[in-house]
């Protein structure tokens, strides 16, 4: 396996080993025989992770993200890093087709933080859609054995 990550500790010796809710990494492994079809772009802070696979016909671009905690403290990481996804996409949009995934700490099925209606109006000026076929009902959380309704959530242009 081939692995590409991130975390959102890289650059801050100050975070404690310990991480903390809304800090973490991600991380894209690929097998070694595929290796030659993808390429790991640079694109992003240490909450996104992208990278660019060649297909038989348009070439996908993958954007692994991990979005800030829907904690009120958050706010301005979180726009921050929806402004670099949306960068991403702007580079990518015309040549690439775009897979958004990942933890966004955000739920379709309601609208209660406020990174609720931050990540709808991103999704709807980026063309940006879930799959039909999304599930409605809650994810469940390995780590804290409740349910969750913003774990991973595909998205696609």
């Amino acid at each position: 396996m081939i692995v590409t990550a991130k975390s959102i500790d890289d650059e801050n010796p100050e975070l404690s080993m310990i991480a903390r809710r809304g800090y973490g990494g991600e991380a894209i492994r690929w097998k070694k025989e595929m290796d030659d079809k993808i390429s790991v772009m640079v694109d992003g802070s240490n909450r996104i992770q992208v990278i660019q696979m060649e297909t038989v016909n348009t070439p996908l671009c993958l954007i692994y993200v991990y979005m800030p905690s829907d904690n009120k403290d958050m706010d301005n990481e979180y726009k921050d890093t929806l402004a670099q996804i949306t960068e991403i996409i702007k580079k990518c949009r015309n040549t690439h087709d775009i897979l958004l995934y990942g933890d966004l700490n955000w739920s379709i099925h309601r609208s209660k933080t406020s990174h609720d209606p931050l990540l709808k109006k991103f999704l709807a000026e980026n063309s940006l859609e879930l799959n039909q076929d999304y599930p409605e009902k809650k994810t469940f959380s390995i780590i804290t054995g409740n349910l969750l309704d913003k774990l991973i959530i595909f998205l696609t242009k």
